[in-house]
């Protein structure tokens, strides 16, 4: 978790040099024109990589969305906004759904000024938890002198924390076709009392999903 977290540092600080070095070029594109932008962005449904946490097998899952993105375009390279959405996640093959709604900022590179130009861009930020799975489980023991002993489990799995998603594309006009790359957080608290209702603990567990989406989007220019 720690070391995904340092290469999206080290992913953001590469980013702001370029958008320094892309911002010193102010040409506009006949194609494109500079100012501000609202965007209107398809994921379709795509293969999400992820560790289940309960048992820490690799499991396999799907995931599609839609977002809405408001920004300004500088110059014929650089982009930056921000954000938000919905995303929607299956497991189990369409038995469990997950529902989040992911914020975020938004910065995109443009190679140049043409009608049809292939582009790097980011999104990131925060994914905010709608609808998660909860569940229940129990232990049992046997004591000669207490008789009976057993303990509750309350299960709660959401879809929230950090999120980012590089991108690679191309816009013809302002139409974008990308292949997105979302990782993101999901948490699992865990809550256990036993048949007294006392002893009470809690843990809080998390993991990373990393996928890949077809993006299609539009582009309205101000």
């Amino acid at each position: 978790m720690k070391s995904m977290k340092k290469r999206i540092l080290i992913i953001l600080s590469v980013l702001f040099a370029a958008s320094v070095y892309a911002g010193e070029d102010s040409s506009d594109s006949s194609y494109y024109p500079n100012g501000f932008k609202f965007q209107i962005e398809r994921s379709t449904w795509g293969i999400n990589i992820g560790k289940d946490l309960d048992t820490d097998d690799r499991f396999v899952s799907f995931a599609s969305g839609l977002s809405v993105n408001f920004g300004y375009q500088q110059n014929a390279h650089l982009y930056y906004g921000c954000g938000m959405g919905y995303r929607l996640k299956s497991e189990d093959f369409f038995d469990d759904f997950f529902l989040s709604v992911p914020v975020y900022g938004d910065i995109r590179f443009y190679a140049s000024d043409q009608k049809v130009v292939p582009y790097l861009g980011l999104k990131i930020g925060y994914n905010l938890s709608v609808i998660g799975k909860d569940d229940q489980d129990f232990d049992v023991y046997y004591y000669e002198e207490e008789g009976y002993y057993y303990n509750t489990y309350d299960y709660q799995y959401r879809m929230k924390g950090l999120y980012v998603r590089p991108e690679v594309g191309v816009r013809i006009k302002k139409v974008g076709i990308a292949i997105g790359i979302p990782i993101v957080e999901n948490i699992r608290y865990q809550t256990r009392f036993n048949n007294q209702r006392i002893n009470i603990t809690e843990h809080k567990k998390t993991g990373m999903d990393v996928g890949v989406n077809l993006l299609v989007s539009y582009n309205f220019c101000f």
